[in-house]
């Protein structure tokens, strides 16, 4: 479990790529290749935690949840206790506790699908350095020597979603970096292609059920 106190986190896996910002932590199953980058000034957490007890029954999946005040001094507290902890009556209950809090979080829309070909790959990591760039699938499938009607089967085929729905999705979740470094809303909605605050606000209730102002100050929010 990492936790991001604060900074933006991003976690690569195969299945695609995670954002974390502040507040905000991440569960990696055992054995799930994965990198973490951090993308700005981060203060983070980890928690080494064993799942092969019935007392733990996290999921076998990567997911990120919101980070509560209570869920917050668990995590910050757990990370002060010694290895063989098991013989100390209060580390138990602290971590029981923990581990009863993380069971009943639910998880939030924050993994970008990504696709592991290498042509598409590039299209995407352009696109996410880029993503006011509003050009249409028809020309994105013209750099590849391709059909539109092959690009978009084939885009759908490595990332379970459309070339739309992704470039979108992309935006979205990349622009929560930069609500996470406190930037006004209006030039944040320029910057990832969107004509103006209320079509980026919008957009971002959407998909998030939030505006971009109530996501960042989420701190409540089991």
């Amino acid at each position: 479990m990492l936790y991001a106190i604060s900074g933006t986190l991003l976690i690569e896996t195969q299945k695609g790529r995670w954002l974390v910002p502040t507040n905000r932590a991440v569960w990696l199953p055992a054995k799930q290749e994965h990198t973490v980058v951090m993308r700005s000034h981060c203060k983070v957490r980890s928690l080494l935690i064993k799942t092969n007890t019935t007392s733990t029954a996290l999921p076998n999946k990567s997911y990120v949840i919101n980070v509560t005040p209570l869920l917050k001094e668990l995590i910050l507290a757990s990370t002060l206790l010694p290895i063989d902890y098991e013989k100390d009556k209060h580390a138990n209950l602290l971590v029981g506790l923990l581990l009863e809090e993380l069971k009943r979080h639910n998880s939030l829309n924050l993994l970008l699908p990504w696709p592991q070909d290498a042509r598409y790959h590039n299209i995407c990591e352009y696109l996410i350095h880029h993503p006011f760039d509003s050009r249409p699938m028809g020309q994105w499938a013209n750099e590849l020597h391709i059909s539109t009607k092959t690009f978009e089967r084939q885009f759908v085929q490595l990332t379970g979603i459309s070339f739309g729905k992704w470039r979108q999705q992309a935006r979205l979740l990349y622009s929560v970096e930069a609500l996470n470094e406190g930037l006004p809303i209006t030039e944040i909605a320029l910057n990832y292609g969107y004509s103006s605050h209320s079509a980026y606000s919008a957009a971002f209730k959407a998909f998030f059920g939030q505006r971009p102002s109530e996501f960042i100050n989420d701190k409540h929010t089991a």
